[in-house]
């Protein structure tokens, strides 16, 4: 039809705020997802510091979301990739607000008849400081970014859901 955008079938939507540090981190990953991205790659990425409703205009279309925000739960190192299918979003304690109310504008969007993502996974990335002002990652953030990125790139190449889960990642150092 004219006038309509075609999709690929899977978004990544990196959300965040660069201006905040660690809370920057989905818009990173996204970005350095860009460089592994090919023609023949069945996905999108966004980057957005939106947050609530605004949200609805980046997914309707596409079958499946993979959202990657910061989270700080204070109960796992930094890091720490917390896997979360949509229904059990509302059950982490956190504070990342990008997300939040994510499984209300999905409902409404199918209430309002729009074609909204089948299958919904989170990837909440457990950061140290969501709230200083500054541009660069922390170091602890900055070291796992490769890991992060991994993690993100198999989640949105993969047709099988979320695990529900925290992943630790274990850093690499050299001697």
């Amino acid at each position: 039809m004219e006038g309509e955008t075609r999709h690929k079938s899977t978004l990544i939507l990196g959300l965040g705020n660069d201006l905040l540090g660690d809370d920057g981190i989905g818009l990173r990953i996204v970005r350095e997802l860009r460089h592994r991205l090919t023609p023949d790659d069945d996905m999108d990425l966004v980057e957005s510091p939106e947050m609530g409703l605004a949200l609805l205009d980046h997914i309707v279309g596409y079958q499946r979301l993979v959202l990657v925000d910061a989270v700080k739960t204070g109960r796992v190192p930094a890091g720490t990739v917390h896997e979360l299918p949509l229904q059990d979003v509302d059950t982490l304690p956190l504070m990342a607000p990008h997300f939040f109310g994510i499984g209300e504008i999905m409902l409404l969007g199918r209430e309002l008849g729009l074609s909204m993502p089948q299958e919904v996974l989170i990837r909440a990335i457990e950061v140290e400081d969501p709230f200083t002002i500054r541009e660069a990652l922390s170091s602890t953030l900055q070291a796992a970014l490769p890991n992060l990125i991994e993690l993100v790139w198999q989640a949105a190449s993969s047709s099988c859901a979320s695990t529900g889960q925290s992943v630790p990642l274990v850093l690499e150092t050299s001697s």
